[in-house]
């Protein structure tokens, strides 16, 4: 296992690989997790049990374990850029927010 020191080395060295578009990617991602460690650290502080929540890596496995009829994907990703595209429609009388 590398130290610390060596893990950061690697990880720049990685990231010099990447072009500027992924590199923001990787900073916002950096960011998420920097966030969720310190809400995690403050749950803790207050008596909460650790989030239940997988890493990410565990659902690497699962994408490989959907199947579709030919075409059904296409279809279903049509229709949730239909629905992004959508305009919302206004609240009925009465339901106001």
């Amino acid at each position: 296992m590398q130290s610390f020191q060596e893990l950061k080395h690697t990880v720049v060295e990685r990231l010099d690989l990447l072009p500027q578009s992924t590199l923001l990617e990787v900073l916002h991602y950096v960011d998420f997790l920097i966030e969720r460690s310190e809400q995690m650290d403050l749950q803790n502080q207050q008596g909460h049990e650790e989030s239940s929540l997988p890493a990410p890596d565990a659902f690497v496995g699962l994408a490989g374990s959907w199947s579709f009829e030919p075409g059904e994907l296409e279809e279903i990703l049509e229709y949730i850029e239909h629905q992004g595209q959508t305009p919302k429609s206004p609240q009925s009388p009465g339901c106001e927010g």
